[in-house]
């Protein structure tokens, strides 16, 4: 039967989602560039090597299948199978598309399988903006790179003359000490051959016009200048930051900017912060937490730290000795609530304590579900249908929010499954922006009655019939 639950049904809190976890490990970015006054679209793919399974011979070879979308209609796309070489199952893949695309709002899906194992898949999707260009001065993306060398002859790597190889994930570890980009400035032809300066700024994304680090470049005018710069990121803790590129004139008028986000992860400096936390840990309520509150209570914290917060915890959880564990939980509560750490942490631990015993599975604590995730990031929707006697479709429950500030949206919705019959809900779509966002929900939710489906494949993503009995997209619509 079908069940439609109103706000206060649920426990209502604001966390943060782990990602679905997923052997295969990807990663997809995309770069918007000018050439000869058309705009294109770089795709930079990225899979772990360790993430996909070799053959008897140690050859590993991923199908790519990749789409590129402008108003629901495909206007790009490709199929084909990346491989590894005989003996090197373990090496990474990378690739590169290009693709010159109209101006307008796009969404790319990709999709990757691995061949000696197909249920070790993954689908990832993106949006992004193609703007016309310019007559004035402009900038591409800045363009993070693992790796840059003068070319010595051309291939898909090269971009006027530098073999640039894009950094995975815009995460640095704490082995990656230089931070290396490239980005395009066009049309400063139009400054009559003045000199002009192009400024290097990098500064915490919670504080993006404080400059940690900076430096100049005195630049000549040229259609079409591309800009690589290598910085010093050695001495940046961990957290996010904004790296930030900037054309001014010499009597510093602003012509063009562009910025980019990145993670920096340092670990080992952070722990010398942890030890240095202010002497009121000394009376602080975690003293008295044994080993396993403490394991318990900082897996429950990421949901709710920042994202430049993960790894450091992620650190402490593995590898960090028990004082630094307690250290870590005291100054989170304390920077939430000064006046009453302990009273904010055990209301916490309440909501916590709840959602695990509503959600929780064989696989992990409640707060570790799709549903338990997504309900402690953005509180309880406002209304919820669940769905358990559908002929051609496992159960599954639509989340509606009516508003929805943290992306600036309204009536966002979020489409769980349960596959397995095992009452082990899976996050398969959602509207809601930076959530997965899957064109093929359909397809997946109603895979046994794809003979029922309309003409087409992954390729144009169609969708199943809409019958009496199958009513999803009705509540996508009416919700």
């Amino acid at each position: 039967m079908s069940r439609i639950f109103r706000k206060g049904c649920l426990l209502s809190l604001s966390v943060l989602l782990t990602a679905q976890l997923t052997a295969l490990e990807s990663s997809v970015s995309i770069s918007r560039f000018t050439a000869q006054g058309k705009p294109f679209a770089e795709i930079f793919f990225y899979i772990l090597g360790s993430s996909v399974t070799a053959d008897s011979l140690g050859q590993a070879s991923i199908q790519c299948t990749y789409l590129i979308y402008r108003d629901s209609v495909v206007v790009a796309g490709d199929k084909y199978n990346l491989l590894s070489g005989v003996g090197d199952g373990h090496g990474d893949f990378m690739d590169l598309k290009r693709h010159y695309l109209s101006p307008g709002r796009h969404s790319l899906t990709v999709e990757f399988v691995d061949n000696q194992d197909t249920t070790n898949n993954l689908t990832i999707t993106r949006s992004f903006e193609i703007v016309a260009p310019t007559a004035g001065i402009a900038q591409s993306d800045i363009q993070l790179l693992a790796s840059a060398a003068p070319a010595t002859e051309q291939d898909i790597w090269v971009k006027n003359g530098v073999h640039c190889i894009a950094l995975p994930y815009d995460f640095y570890h704490k082995g990656l000490d230089r931070l290396i980009l490239y980005n395009e400035l066009y049309g400063t032809e139009q400054l009559s051959g003045e000199d002009f300066y192009v400024r290097y700024a990098i500064a915490s994304a919670s504080a993006p016009d404080d400059f940690l680090l900076k430096s100049h470049k005195r630049m000549q005018p040229a259609p079409v200048i591309p800009l690589l710069q290598t910085i010093d990121i050695s001495r940046l803790s961990s957290g996010e930051y904004v790296i930030r590129v900037e054309a001014f004139t010499r009597d510093h008028h602003p012509l063009s900017s562009a910025s980019h986000l990145f993670v920096r992860s340092n670990p080992e400096a952070d722990q010398l912060f942890v030890e240095s936390m202010p002497q009121l840990y000394d009376q602080s309520f975690v003293l008295s937490m044994d080993a396993d509150s403490v394991r318990y209570a900082l897996k429950s914290l990421a949901p709710k730290v920042a994202p430049d917060d993960v790894e450091v915890l992620n650190y402490l959880i593995r590898k960090g000795a028990l004082d630094n564990q307690r250290r870590f939980i005291h100054q989170f509560w304390l920077e939430t609530d000064a006046q009453d750490p302990e009273g904010a942490y055990r209301e916490y631990m309440d909501v916590v304590a709840a959602v695990d015993l509503m959600y929780h599975s064989g696989l992990g604590h409640g707060f570790e579900t799709d549903r338990g995730h997504i309900y402690l990031k953005y509180g309880a929707p406002d209304d919820m249908v669940a769905v358990e006697d559908e002929p051609s479709a496992p159960p599954y429950e639509i989340w509606i929010y009516y508003a929805f500030p943290v992306t600036n949206q309204s009536d966002v919705k979020f489409l769980f499954y349960d596959p397995s019959l095992s009452n082990h809900f899976q996050l398969l779509h959602s509207t809601a922006e930076g959530e997965i966002n899957n064109p093929r929900w359909e397809q997946e939710l109603y895979r046994d009655a794809l003979t029922e489906s309309a003409p087409g494949d992954f390729i144009d993503g169609a969708p199943v019939q809409e019958t009496f009995h199958r009513s999803a997209r009705r509540y996508f619509k009416d919700y």
